[in-house]
């Protein structure tokens, strides 16, 4: 916990000290906030059964007796907590930034000590609640991840327009100095291939170690090999010439998938 107060500490004297008062900077927070809250998670995951053994609301559930079932169990849900933490963080964020634009950007002295608060509190509230919230949040993450799929997607063209058109800038301005543009001497086509093909091959050597590190099933097997075919496919498709949407949108999401 003091591990956390620290971090949490740090993200609001950032925030304090103007990175917070842009949206970039909010954003970088905001994503800073998650990255430390999902840590949180993992080590409360791992940890959670000595950590709230005694503790009465984690009573009702779980097993009594010592083993692998009952720290699987108080893992869960201690990470149930962090998620509910979370969400009900995002929600007040987002009810108050709709009141007021201004509230997205600034008043972090206020929003920091509130997370602590929606990370404190979950961990006195009974078990049954959270097994219910459990439930709900299996429904609730198809639409998260449709959401982030379109999010990533909407940045995947246009992180891949931006390189593009300063890629023909550049080769505008050499035209116009009178020297002959070529790929190898665009820094930007440069980048875009290198990015591309990085994303690319990270994709397909990640997929290819599933078969290695993934428990042996039939139904294993055949996803792992529906996503390579997949994801290699829509990347033909994408860079071909009748479709003509470059190779960087599809390989960012054959990374995602």
């Amino acid at each position: 916990m003091g591990c956390c107060m620290s971090c949490c500490g740090m993200v609001c004297k950032v925030g304090c000290c103007g990175a917070g008062k842009t949206k970039t900077g909010s954003k970088l927070i905001y994503l800073l906030i998650m990255f430390l809250v999902v840590l949180l998670g993992i080590l409360i995951r791992v940890y959670s059964a000595d950590m709230f053994g005694g503790l009465f609301s984690f009573d009702g559930i779980c097993p009594d007796e010592g083993g692998e079932g009952r720290d699987l169990c108080f893992g869960m849900m201690g990470v149930y907590r962090v998620s509910w933490a979370l969400f009900t963080f995002f929600i007040v964020m987002a009810v108050c930034t709709f009141a007021w634009r201004g509230f997205h950007t600034g008043m972090w002295f206020c929003k920091i000590p509130l997370l602590l608060v929606f990370l404190f509190y979950p961990f006195f509230v009974p078990n049954d609640f959270f097994d219910v919230y459990a439930q709900v949040a299996r429904v609730g993450s198809i639409l998260f991840l449709l959401l982030q799929a379109l999010i990533l997607i909407d940045f995947a063209y246009d992180l891949s327009e931006g390189i593009l058109a300063r890629a023909d800038a550049y080769d505008q301005k050499l035209d116009a100095e009178g020297y002959e543009a070529n790929c190898c001497g665009n820094m930007w086509r440069v980048c875009y291939a290198v990015l591309s093909f990085g994303v690319l091959l990270a994709a397909l050597g990640g997929s290819i170690a599933l078969y290695f590190v993934a428990p042996t099933c039939t139904l294993n097997t055949f996803f792992i090999s529906q996503t390579i075919a997949l994801g290699m496919g829509y990347t033909v498709l994408s860079a071909s010439a009748k479709v003509g949407k470059g190779l960087l949108p599809p390989a960012i999401m054959f990374a995602h998938s």
